[in-house]
């Protein structure tokens, strides 16, 4: 019986999530939202155990069906600020973090991810205007940093060399020399996307 109580409480709060819509909320609504997957999670678990219990005792088989419908409401929630609250962490990170420390391959995976993750998610809120908007505003920013993925994994090319630089420099006429200041900012601010060409062929 507690056990049936603890669902009806998750229940109400997943039921609850359409109203959560304020990106400037973003940090409590992540956390929330986490508390509510591990709190799930654990509920799984328990009902795993407590029907294993009642099979070795011949006992009838509780139907959790109903934790099932839950976890299936909660997961676009779920992805969608996961996703949200990584992308606006990481991006911030990406363009003020030291450039020379830049992971061009964990950069453009994460995007990646979360660029599909949110799709699947807009679908999902077809019906909740709210939580859709919020997915589409993030989904608009990860699908405009999508293609600058390419001039990072260029730029951050091992094999680069002073004299690499010099011809950069020398054929886009910008001061292309990566130093301690430079950030993911400071690519852009160069508008180096026009060089991608040129600086890939360095390699």
């Amino acid at each position: 019986a507690e056990f049936a109580e603890t669902l009806k409480y998750y229940q109400s709060e997943v039921d609850a999530l359409s109203q959560f819509h304020d990106l400037k909320l973003v940090d409590s609504i992540a956390l929330k939202v986490a508390t509510i997957k591990q709190n799930l999670a654990k509920a799984d678990d328990d009902a795993r155990l407590y029907n294993a219990r009642e099979s070795l005792f011949g006992k009838p088989v509780t139907d959790y069906s109903q934790l099932k419908d839950i976890q299936k409401k909660f997961e676009p929630y779920g992805n969608m600020w996961e996703s949200v609250d990584s992308w606006l962490k990481q991006h911030e990170a990406w363009l003020e973090g030291p450039f020379s420390e830049l992971d061009a391959e964990s950069v453009e995976q994460s995007a990646q991810t979360i660029l599909r993750t949110l799709k699947k998610c807009e679908k999902k809120f077809e019906g909740v205007p709210g939580c859709l908007d919020v997915t589409r505003t993030i989904l608009k920013d990860v699908a405009a940093f999508v293609p600058h993925v390419p001039l990072i994994i260029a730029l951050r090319q091992k094999g680069l060399r002073e004299r690499h630089w010099e011809a950069i420099s020398a054929k886009s006429g910008k001061k292309v020399q990566p130093d301690e200041s430079w950030t993911l900012q400071t690519v852009f601010e160069l508008k180096l996307e026009e060089n991608v060409d040129l600086i890939q062929k360095q390699s």
